[in-house]
C-alpha cells in the first residue's frame, strides 16, 4: 500500500522535467533562445508560474472554498448528532448543512460540464428554483412531521 502512495505522489511530481522537452515545460535560456532566433525561429520566454488555483483566485472565492470544507467537516458530526439526539435544532442543523452542501457542488459541476451562453443561464435558474423547493421541502418535513433525524432512525429499523 505504502509503495503505491509513493508510486502515485513520484507519478505526479517532476515528470514534465523528466520526459518533455525543455520547451515545453518553459524553461528555456537566454542563450538558447537567442540561437533558435538565429535560425528564424521566434521563441519567446515563458514564465513558470500558475495561472489557475486557489493561490490566484479571488479572495470572495479561497473563502467561500474554506466554507465549504469548513461545513463538509461540521456534517461528520452533525449527522450522528441528529439521528441520536433528534431535537429540532439538529434536525434544522442537518437540513441547511445538507442542503448547502448539495446546492454548492451541484452548481459547481453544472459550472464544469455545462457549457454555451444561455444554456447555463437557463440551467442555473432552474437548479436554485430546484434547489429553494428541496430546501422548503425539507423544512416543511421538519415543521409539519417527525423530522430528519428521527426518519433517518426509522429508515434503519424498516428491516427489523
Amino acid at each position: 500500500k505504502m509503495a503505491t502512495i509513493n508510486f502515485i505522489r513520484l507519478s505526479s511530481r517532476g515528470v514534465n522535467r523528466l520526459l518533455m522537452p525543455q520547451f515545453v515545460t518553459g524553461q528555456l535560456s537566454q542563450t538558447s533562445i537567442a540561437a533558435a532566433n538565429k535560425r528564424s525561429l521566434m521563441l519567446t520566454p515563458v514564465q513558470n508560474k500558475r495561472l489557475y488555483g486557489p493561490d490566484f483566485a479571488a479572495p470572495s472565492a479561497i473563502s467561500h472554498w474554506k466554507i465549504e470544507r469548513a461545513l463538509a467537516v461540521s456534517l461528520i458530526a452533525v449527522i450522528p448528532a441528529c439521528i441520536y439526539l433528534q431535537s429540532p435544532i439538529t434536525d434544522y442543523m442537518l437540513t441547511c448543512g445538507v442542503w448547502l452542501h448539495a446546492h454548492w457542488h451541484t452548481r459547481e459541476v453544472m459550472t464544469d460540464y455545462i457549457h454555451g451562453e444561455t444554456f447555463p443561464k437557463i440551467m442555473g435558474s432552474i437548479w436554485y428554483a430546484l434547489s429553494a423547493t428541496a430546501f422548503f421541502g425539507l423544512c416543511y418535513f421538519n415543521y409539519n412531521d417527525i423530522g430528519l433525524g428521527k426518519a433517518i432512525a426509522l429508515l434503519w429499523t424498516v428491516n427489523k
